[in-house]
């Protein structure tokens, strides 16, 4: 296993996002702020308890790997406070449920997150990635389907603070984090589990987005 089988990996389950989103996004007009704040109340979830998992991963990771190690706390300090995004985003327009930090994530979120922490413990060179991954399908969709969201209900920039951000995805992240694997030397063990972990997180992570009205990606 290589580089190579990892990029495969990625592409053939980006291709697979991308061919079921056209019919989440059919439904656009027809959204609602419910449905928006729905989407925010779990990707809350989601931000806020991955992120920790990547400087997780980069404490378990010893001192032969030092440029992954210190990748994966870099990633860590750039996303730790983006879940305040959220809230702001929640304030900014009128949501008056329940604070997200005081519910429990959906199902398939609570899958996702359960990952993210077994394979920062058990496999933490998977952690690079499995962010490898989310960078390709951010680049591959773009912003298309936030700016629908966008235009659906009529919302401000600083009302889509975080879903607008997360949109703009080019790629660069992906190729840095195969130029850092590479480097890295991963044996043929550490590669099973890499591609096993993509495997799984890209399965689980189209599961968390078909769960909610709005269809989106982040």
């Amino acid at each position: 296993m290589s580089i190579e089988t990892l990029r495969t990996t990625i592409d053939r389950h980006v291709s697979a996002l991308l061919d079921i989103c056209p019919a989440y996004r059919a439904s656009i007009d027809e959204i609602t702020m419910a449905d928006y704040h729905e989407l925010l109340g779990q990707l809350f979830h989601h931000v806020s308890g991955s992120s920790c998992t990547f400087a997780i991963a980069g404490d378990n990771l010893g001192p032969d790997r030092p440029e992954a190690r210190d990748y994966l706390k870099r990633h860590a300090a750039r996303e730790k406070s983006r879940w305040q995004w959220i809230r702001n985003d929640l304030a900014a327009t009128r949501y008056e449920g329940p604070d997200p930090d005081g519910q429990f994530p959906g199902v398939e979120t609570t899958a996702y997150l359960a990952l993210s922490h077994y394979v920062a413990y058990r496999m933490p060179l998977a952690k690079l990635a499995i962010a490898a991954m989310l960078d390709a399908v951010s680049a591959r969709l773009g912003n298309g389907s936030a700016l629908q969201i966008v235009q659906a209900l009529g919302l401000t920039p600083e009302e889509t603070s975080f879903l607008l951000a997360r949109q703009t995805g080019d790629g660069t992240v992906t190729e840095e984090i195969f130029d850092i694997l590479r480097r890295s030397r991963l044996t043929e063990q550490e590669w099973h589990d890499v591609i096993w972990a993509t495997e799984v997180a890209a399965v689980l992570y189209q599961r968390v987005r078909a769960a909610q009205r709005l269809y989106t990606f982040h």
